[in-house]
């Protein structure tokens, strides 16, 4: 055996518990066996990882790249941080405050 659970490595270990743990919520969303969802990196993670990178037809490395968390729409931070599916730590919007009256020209 090699990796146990929790032991990650590459791009995984700069991961921390909550993006991993986003990370394998986006994937159980999208039908990826994961595991128990708790922020640790392990082997059923890694292969549910694999399986999302292949049917997006990315290179299936099994490694938590910048393209892989984007498709999934994690957003990443170094261990330690705080950022996870829910944006920038701190932010609360609205700093502008009141209404103009206008619209901006650019609609969807």
């Amino acid at each position: 055996m090699t990796a146990g659970a929790g032991m990650a490595s590459g791009m995984a270990a700069q991961l921390d518990q909550q993006t991993i743990r986003d990370m394998q919520q986006a994937l159980r969303d999208r039908g990826h066996e994961v595991g128990p969802i708790d922020g640790m990196w392990g082997q059923q993670t890694q292969s549910a990882l694999r399986e999302f990178q292949q049917a997006q037809g990315m290179q299936a490395s099994g490694e938590p790249d910048q393209q892989t968390m984007s498709a999934l729409g994690v957003m990443t931070s170094p261990a330690g941080g705080q950022t996870g599916m829910g944006g920038t730590p701190g932010a609360t919007g609205g700093a502008t405050g009141g209404t103009t009256g206008g619209t901006p020209s650019t609609t969807n």
